[in-house]
């Protein structure tokens, strides 16, 4: 018997297709939950009409299937079904959109949302938070493995800067009348009020000879600047012992991969990951 062309045919139902136990059930139920203000305040639509929810429940269900660059995504989209069900029945996004959305629009927002998920997966009893399991690995950043700061040295320079801008002021308290115990700051508000009192413009430029004062005062206010440039280094170590100039993120450490078997430092990331029941609850 023979079907006509014309013939009406009923829409697949593309949930009855995929296994019950799949967790792209969950996937499309939990972050319905979710509050994406955030997220939509930075979304911006790209030629189609695809929700930003929509699209976040995608890039999700494809790091847990690892699938990880926006074309393999594009291309599952378009052929899975279990992503075609989570966009249901709109088109699939192209790699340039999802790229885009991944780059731009989970910037600053990913770690709330991903919070978020943990806690309505926790409420739904699939987290308990009693049998977790910690890993770790070491991940080589792209920065330049010449461009380390230590703390240790930073912390010892400050040591010396702070004693010869001691020793300055100390020099310049009889020279100019400063009195005992005063700081550096002060010493250099009291130069430039000496240099206003007399009436005295600092000069600069090439061929221009400045006065003992604006020597003194310009010495004192390169301590200053020193300092600040150590405390700035060391705010960015925090509790590491060292960090790369071209990413701060980056802490010098031995690698695994030893190619050259000198145990020679790179500049790399520490990675911890928390894990239960097969989720990410931690990083």
């Amino acid at each position: 018997m023979k079907t006509s062309k014309n013939q009406a045919v009923m829409p697949i139902n593309v949930a009855a297709m995929i296994d019950e136990k799949d967790p792209v059930f969950k996937m499309a139920e939990i972050p319905g939950k979710s509050d994406y203000r955030k997220l939509h305040s930075g979304y911006r639509r790209r030629w189609r009409k695809l929700d930003p929810e929509v699209m976040f429940s995608i890039v999700v269900y494809a790091d847990m299937r690892g699938i990880l660059s926006s074309r393999a995504i594009e291309e599952v989209c378009k052929t899975d079904i279990r992503f075609m069900w989570l966009l249901q029945y709109e088109p699939a996004p192209d790699h340039t959109t999802i790229a885009i959305f991944l780059e731009k629009n989970m910037n600053g927002c990913a770690e709330g949302l991903f919070y978020q998920l943990v806690q309505k997966l926790s409420e739904i009893g699939e987290i308990e938070f009693e049998s977790m399991f910690v890993d770790g690995t070491k991940i080589e950043a792209s920065a330049n493995k010449y461009s380390f700061v230590w703390a240790k040295a930073v912390e010892k320079n400050l040591v010396k800067l702070d004693k010869k801008a001691e020793q300055a002021v100390l020099s310049m308290s009889e020279k100019y009348g400063f009195g005992e115990g005063i700081g550096l700051e002060r010493a250099v508000d009291w130069l430039h009020s000496i240099a206003g009192f007399r009436q005295e413009e600092f000069v600069y430029g090439k061929g221009r000879r400045k006065t003992e004062l604006q020597k003194d005062c310009e010495k004192l206010e390169g301590y200053l600047k020193k300092r600040s440039e150590y405390a700035e280094k060391l705010r960015i170590c925090g509790n590491r012992k060292s960090y790369s100039k071209t990413d701060r993120e980056a802490t010098f450490m031995r690698m695994k991969d030893d190619r050259m078997g000198n145990g020679q430092l790179k500049p790399g990331y520490n990675l911890q990951i928390c894990v239960e029941s097969e989720y990410i609850v931690g990083l």
